[in-house]
């Protein structure tokens, strides 16, 4: 309708996001330093946040070539992303093997959940040293 072409119409909706997901990341990761970790350092909360925005966003490019229309879509993708969650509930356990957490992390919301429960470990220990 626009006279552009597909690539430069999803360039542009990655730049967007780029920017906002940045944005995001940075007050997020402001936040959780100032209220939740004290001896981890702001980068490795920043990198998690901006790259779990990333791969939120993809994935929802990956849904999006799979629908015609934007409703079913944005259905199935909430569904998904929710089974996604309790796929991270599972894998926090430690009777789950690190295999099946290195798995497990291919997604999201795992990868996340680990992450921040790394550095959530990881601040204990340093508060438990000093």
């Amino acid at each position: 309708m626009m006279g552009l072409s597909d690539g430069v119409y999803f360039a542009s909706w990655f730049l967007e996001f780029l920017v906002i997901n940045t944005i995001f990341a940075l007050i997020n990761s402001i936040i959780l330093i100032i209220m939740v970790f004290k001896f981890i350092g702001f980068l490795w909360i920043f990198l998690l946040m901006w790259l779990y925005g990333m791969s939120v966003f993809s994935l929802g490019y990956f849904f999006c070539s799979f629908m015609d229309r934007t409703r079913i879509g944005l259905i199935f993708a909430i569904l998904v992303y929710f089974v996604m969650y309790f796929v991270s509930l599972v894998s926090t356990s430690d009777l789950v093997s690190n295999t099946l957490k290195m798995l497990a992390s291919l997604l999201p919301p795992t990868c996340l959940q680990l992450g921040l429960n790394n550095f959530i470990y990881f601040d204990v220990i340093f508060i438990n040293i000093i």
